[in-house]
């Protein structure tokens, strides 16, 4: 009917809207960032998904070299079909270790701890292609139907 049609109209651009906002999580997890009844999944749940991350994210080499680590957080959608689309990093938290050298001995001792400005060594773009090319998930769905339905998620990288 016109009306349903309108209802999901307004929901499609609050959610649109949703996605300029600039909160987000400082928890570690997925965050849905609007209500379904039920919410899109990864294939096998979350943990499966953050062991996919753990598994296939990549740490560029020349940021390790660098000491830079942090979190990259990203926003995509879940289509209709339960394809990611619309990836984007809406932060990014990356900062640099740098290390004291004594005369006796290099020590590995945090000096201090700066952001790092501008050139992020690939991490966001390594972060926005492991979810853009994850296993197609199972779609979200209201009242029976799939729906679109968009996600936030912080993306580690932690120096061992």
């Amino acid at each position: 009917s016109m009306k349903n049609l309108f209802t999901l109209f307004i929901a499609l651009c609050s959610i649109s809207a949703l996605g300029q906002s600039d909160t987000t999580p400082q928890k570690e997890r997925l965050e849905e960032t609007f209500s379904v009844a039920e919410p899109a999944q990864f294939p096998g749940g979350t943990d499966s998904l953050y062991w996919y991350i753990a598994q296939n994210l990549e740490y560029p080499q020349e940021a390790i070299d660098s000491n830079v680590f942090g979190k990259v957080w990203l926003q995509f959608t879940i289509d209709k079909q339960g394809n990611v689309k619309d990836v984007s990093v809406v932060r990014s938290d990356l900062k640099r270790y740098t290390y004291e050298r004594t005369e006796k001995k290099r020590r590995k001792k945090l000096e201090k701890v700066v952001p790092v400005e501008g050139y992020d060594y690939c991490l966001e773009t390594c972060a926005a292609n492991l979810i853009s090319n994850s296993p197609k998930w199972k779609s979200a769905t209201q009242r029976g139907k799939p729906v679109n339905m968009r996600f936030r998620l912080p993306i580690n990288y932690n120096m061992q």
